[in-house]
């Protein structure tokens, strides 16, 4: 595992710091869902499941290219089931493709010339999608970490 590298973008946290970033990022989003915040909710969800995948890429010195800086670059790799090169050659399951997918064509974050409705089983799956890979990320470094 690298080292901590306060100047560079993925290795500033260990890979457990981004778990507990993603962790916290995930209260924001359930918050802003209770306060039906939609475009916030889908914001912190993504970034959720973006740092917990950063705690993936964070186990290696130099991290996989595929997968970008940021967090959405992060999602749509994920989505397009890019495999990892890396250590882990496990391949992404589908319910962590579908889940990035899910986060990355949330209406939400379209254009706002049509409103979106709002039900308790639409914001569920918002933040499944941000658990699921979250849970992904987790099991990854766990693995790593035994």
């Amino acid at each position: 595992m690298p080292g901590r590298d306060a100047q560079h973008w993925l290795h500033r946290l260990s890979a457990d710091e981004w778990l507990r970033a993603g962790m916290r990022e995930l209260s924001v989003a359930k918050d802003s869902v209770q306060r039906h915040a939609t475009r916030p909710a889908l914001a912190s969800a993504r970034r959720a499941a973006g740092m917990g995948w950063n705690a993936v890429l964070a186990l290696e010195e130099t991290p996989d290219p595929k997968f970008g800086r940021s967090y959405a670059d992060h999602l749509r790799a994920l989505a397009d089931g890019a495999p990892l090169d890396t250590s882990d050659t496990s391949p992404i399951p589908a319910e962590v493709r579908a889940a990035a997918k899910r986060l990355m064509d949330d209406p939400a974050a379209g254009p706002q010339k049509v409103v979106t409705i709002l039900t308790p089983t639409r914001d569920a799956k918002l933040l499944d999608a941000a658990e699921t890979i979250l849970a992904e990320a987790w099991a990854r470094v766990t693995r790593r970490s035994s």
